[in-house]
């Protein structure tokens, strides 16, 4: 299963102006809150049109969606960051990040996205966002929000497959560059013991990320084998090396049970995992994994496609028709929705059916099927059929 790759985007943040100069230090993210109805209606239109620049590879459009300050003000949620030093390292950051065609959404550029829906999502309605690839799909939220001046803007990303906000990446990202800007202060910076732990390990935790960044799999699996056992099983970086071991079946197969039997029932793992399922041709535990995802997005037509597709992978051809049937009625216009339909009638031989199913995909379309476009042999028992006779006959 292809894993996307993006940095996401976090919410505007401030230094508070308290009395108490410890709290004025700290920084603050913005999270949760409740849209109005017109908040969620611009939401929509926001989504639309960011679906559409990331496959047209928009990179300008992209990059002015986000809303740089919020995200990395999200990102440090929480350290207490001297004043006087904060602009300059913001400032920094920033432009580093802007110096990249598409800025913080430079993942999505050229990508096949498309907007699902708004999505509840830890108690705030955000868009889901879907990926599909020749190598597998997967699902973005975005948390967007609208910024000062009222325009949506997106504040963080949270991909599916990792279960983690992009800014929690972009923070262990950038803790190295802190500790170093920081100085002694570094270590009071942090209020969560879990972040301290963290501290400890930054030049290995950095060489994970450059080697996730550079496709180093020998680095990655080098670098987390020297981390201790606890932040091993953090989740982030598990599943980091978990997805370095996929082209080594049977590692990937015995690491794939550990950690799924850590994240029982998770959407996140089921969707990192089904590439296990493939490799041990387990197709009713695919179904299972399909239906976990299917419960954390609130359905999506696109599952009931990739049901099919397991079906057909199976030989269960009947069952297969039955998901194919159903992706189709909800998305007419999805092409691939079609071809799926068309395999399992024809291996059904279910010819009548599929004479009328091949004269509705010309309606559809306004493109009528040959011979050609299928693979040969594919179609040899419908063509000698009466049916098949009538429909290329003409």
């Amino acid at each position: 299963m292809k894993l996307f790759q993006l940095l996401g985007l976090a919410t505007v943040v401030f230094l508070a102006s308290c009395k108490d100069s410890k709290e004025s230090s700290t920084l603050r993210g913005e999270t949760i809150r409740e849209l109005t109805e017109a908040d969620l209606a611009n939401v929509e239109k926001f989504s639309k049109k960011f679906a559409q620049d990331a496959k047209e590879g928009n990179a300008d459009e992209i990059a002015r969606a986000f809303n740089p300050r919020g995200y990395f003000l999200r990102a440090l949620d929480g350290i207490e960051f001297p004043p006087s030093e904060f602009e300059e390292f913001m400032g920094g950051i920033i432009k580093g990040t802007s110096q990249r065609a598409g800025g913080l959404g430079w993942g999505v550029l050229n990508q096949q996205l498309t907007y699902v829906k708004l999505l509840n999502f830890q108690g705030m309605k955000m868009p889901l966002f879907r990926f599909t690839d020749d190598g597998g799909f997967g699902y973005m939220i975005i948390m967007a929000l609208p910024d000062e001046s009222g325009q949506i803007k997106a504040y963080d990303t949270y991909m599916l497959s990792n279960s983690d906000w992009s800014s929690m990446t972009t923070r262990r990202l950038v803790l190295p560059t802190i500790k170093q800007l920081l100085g002694s202060k570094f270590t009071r910076a942090f209020k969560k013991k879990d972040e301290a732990d963290i501290s400890n390990h930054l030049e290995t935790i950095k060489a994970i990320n450059n080697a996730t960044q550079t496709g180093d799999i020998n680095a990655l699996q080098n670098a987390y084998r020297a981390l201790p056992e606890k932040l091993q099983k953090e989740r982030f970086f598990w599943s980091a090396y978990l997805n370095s071991l996929v082209d080594n079946v049977d590692a990937h197969l015995k690491e794939a049970e550990k950690f799924e039997a850590a994240f029982p029932d998770d959407a996140g793992v089921a969707l990192l995992l089904l590439d296990a399922d493939f490799n041990r041709e387990d197709w009713d535990g695919t179904h299972q994994k399909l239906n976990t995802i299917r419960k954390f997005v609130d359905d999506d037509h696109y599952l009931d496609y990739y049901d099919s597709l397991i079906c057909v992978l199976a030989e269960d051809f009947s069952k297969g028709l039955e998901w194919a049937d159903k992706a189709l009625s909800a998305s007419p216009e999805s092409e691939d929705y079609w071809w799926s339909k068309i395999t399992c009638l024809t291996q059904l031989d279910e010819f009548g059916k599929l004479a009328t199913l091949l004269e509705d995909y010309a309606k559809q379309f306004e493109v009528r099927l040959t011979k050609e476009d299928f693979a040969e042999g594919f179609l040899d028992k419908f063509i000698a059929s009466p049916e098949g006779q009538a429909y290329f006959g003409r």
